[in-house]
């Protein structure tokens, strides 16, 4: 026995009114009115809105002095101008304000950095992470082209630990040997936000080197110069360790929206105008409190154009530990 079919529901008798085709000359009109209503005839696409126009670049900082500190203090609600741009004002005290003679002298040391294909130090790392103060010491290989970096760590806890990132191999990740019962593992492929990197740094380890201490610098100098009441301090016969330094010390003494830091050190041997220390803090919690030390990184025993090779930045390398 078959089911019975379903059927369609019956069809009502049709409603009375307008035809079929009056009611699609009045759809037609309806669509002509919405048009008009909108600003744009019915199949036409609204204009293209119009390029904004490109900044030009702000010219290079040239015979500038430096100018005494002015009096005048923003506070934390002051308006700072935005990272893209950082305004005319802002951009003339970037040339010639109290920042003139620390932009002048990174530039010069910039165009030594520009000589640099590699170097070897002993590195010195000091970070807040996550309000505990992270300290580690490594031998330090870093190489500009590809972007290449190996570490051997020094310090107790780690030592014998290496790492090695290149840009643009492995998969752009880390390449580890951990010590002790970590070191089971073999060697580990780890991304550079992993957890476990994340936990012991502040930074990537693409923020590593020379070059990005001068490249972090002018990146705040706009920053910096938007204070009116910034602070800038050169001292020709400081000293870091045994190595003769010239020093810049630059200070914000009320926190303001956009900075950074409440104070940066920068250390320039002053036979290679490298950037051999630079150290930066943070706003002291509470008044009478001494600044928060953010992170501190020294370069010592450097050694530049040695001639790094990419065995220098290889897991095989027989004089690494990596695990077979």
């Amino acid at each position: 026995m078959h089911p019975a079919p379903i059927l369609p529901p019956p069809r009502g008798p049709a409603a009375p009114g307008l035809g079929q085709p009056a009611r699609r000359a009045l759809v037609m009109v309806l669509m002509l009115v919405c048009g008009s209503l909108t600003g744009t005839a019915w199949g036409q696409r609204r204009p293209a809105a119009r390029p904004r126009p490109q900044r030009a670049p702000a010219a290079p900082v040239e015979d500038v002095e430096e100018a005494p500190p002015s009096a005048v203090r923003q506070t934390r609600n002051s308006v700072t101008p935005s990272r893209d741009d950082p305004g005319e004002d802002a951009l003339a005290r970037f040339r010639s304000g109290p920042l003139a003679k620390l932009v002048a002298y990174c530039e010069e040391s910039k165009a030594e950095l520009d000589q640099i294909d590699d170097y070897t130090a002993i590195f010195v790392r000091k970070e807040l992470v996550k309000r505990r103060l992270v300290q580690q010491k490594m031998e330090l290989k870093v190489r500009r082209k590809p972007f290449s970096v190996y570490f051997h760590f020094l310090s107790p806890e780690e030592a014998g630990r290496e790492v090695i990132y290149v840009d643009g191999a492995n998969r752009n990740q880390l390449l580890v040997h951990e010590v002790g019962l970590k070191a089971l593992a073999g060697t580990l492929s780890l991304p550079l936000n992993d957890p476990r990197v994340v936990a012991e740094s502040r930074h990537p380890i693409t923020s590593v080197g020379l070059h990005n201490i001068i490249k972090v610098a002018f990146e705040n100098f706009a920053k910096d110069a938007a204070d009116e009441s910034v602070q800038v301090k050169k001292y020709p016969s400081a000293k870091l360790n045994d190595v003769e330094c010239v020093a810049f010390v630059i200070r914000h003494p009320e926190p303001m929206p956009g900075l950074p830091y409440h104070e940066t050190h920068l250390y320039f041997d002053k036979e290679t105008r490298l950037p051999i220390h630079v150290k930066r803090f943070d706003w002291p919690r509470r008044g009478g409190d001494k600044p928060v030390l953010l992170e501190e990184y020294t370069y010592e025993r450097l050694r530049t154009n040695v001639g790094l090779k990419n065995i220098d930045f290889d897991p095989r390398n027989p004089r690494y530990q990596f695990p077979r």
